[in-house]
């Protein structure tokens, strides 16, 4: 199978490349970056470099593939400051992208995975404070519209005969991460640069446990449904100090609920953004810190894959990437 990974790149993306390419199958990878970043350099994928917004280039990547991975789902990092159109006008953006990518599939016949997130779901708490808290997060931060529009417009492509395979992952983490440095939580946690714990409850899979239950899902044709991908139930303070101990770095002493951490963030982007520049915290952190919660995994992940891997393997290895690239 021919398979084209939009956002390979990236934590997500990468493993699922990896993934496909450990069952034989030839990937491509499309980027935004001219040189192949870290985690592509030893794989053996054909690297693209290139606009996915473009519509033309994008149809012409897509026309001879069996399967698209659409990991580089598009939303705004920053609320106050926007640097392109697309960050200006991101629904319309998200719209317009999913629209043109979905008529490329179909015009070919192509194939469709998407990763999504459990995030986009409603509490049905409706009178609770934190039922509260998170209408007014989901209805500040574009993320969340941008993540149901996108599920929209593709199940509609499926109920229309696109075959489409849709994940939705709790919070992710894992190694091959290739952001820039300032992004990643794990080498500031080391490095001593996170003073204070955002205390919240939250479910982590490990990006390789995801990838084999999307690659499980492509095997077993389960076109068309939701899958919930879950793996461990933990707390920020347990995470931070799972990667410290690993690390043997000392852990923070402090935490402070995670929706204490809203508005310091939301006024540092604010802050920011008056000086025309993009706050290095972006609110949209704690944001979908909390909109996490605790949930067992579902039926269909159960019937794809195997239990998921150790939080503490995934910790070990994903400090070791971490460390091979100079992060910390």
């Amino acid at each position: 199978m021919k398979a084209l990974v939009l956002g390979g790149s990236g934590l997500i993306g990468n493993a699922i490349a990896r993934d496909l390419i450990r069952h034989g199958h030839q990937v491509s990878v499309v980027s935004r970056r001219a040189e192949r970043p870290a985690n592509l350099v030893n794989l053996d994928v054909r690297y693209i470099s290139g606009d996915i917004d473009n519509t033309d280039e994008l149809d012409r990547w897509i026309r001879d593939q069996d399967l698209v991975v659409d990991a580089a789902a598009p939303y705004a990092l920053n609320l106050f400051h926007a640097e392109t159109a697309a960050e200006r006008r991101p629904l319309a953006h998200a719209k317009k992208r999913t629209q043109s990518l979905l008529s490329s599939l179909t015009r070919h016949g192509v194939r469709l995975a998407y990763v999504s997130t459990l995030t986009i779901r409603k509490s049905s708490k409706s009178n609770s404070l934190s039922a509260l808290q998170s209408q007014f997060v989901q209805r500040l931060q574009p993320y969340f519209a941008i993540k149901e529009l996108i599920e929209e417009h593709i199940f509609k492509a499926s109920r229309d005969g696109l075959r489409v395979i849709v994940v939705r992952p709790s919070a992710c983490f894992g190694p091959w991460d290739s952001k820039p440095r300032h992004q990643c939580w794990v080498p500031a946690l080391l490095r001593g640069e996170i003073p204070v714990a955002l205390e919240h409850r939250l479910n982590v899979i490990d990006t390789r446990d995801l990838a084999g239950v999307l690659v499980a899902a492509l095997e077993q044709e389960r076109y068309g449904e939701p899958i919930s991908v879950t793996g461990h139930n933990t707390t920020v303070r347990e995470l931070f100090s799972l990667v410290c101990d690993l690390a043997g770095v000392q852990c923070p002493r402090w935490s402070v609920p995670a929706a204490f951490g809203l508005v310091p963030a939301l006024w540092a982007e604010l802050t920011w953004a008056v000086i025309d520049r993009p706050s290095p915290l972006p609110a949209l952190v704690p944001m979908l810190l909390c909109e996490q919660e605790w949930v067992e995994p579902e039926s269909a992940q159960l019937e794809l894959a195997a239990a998921p891997r150790p939080l503490t393997e995934t910790a070990r290895d994903t400090i070791e990437w971490y460390r091979e690239i100079g992060y910390c």
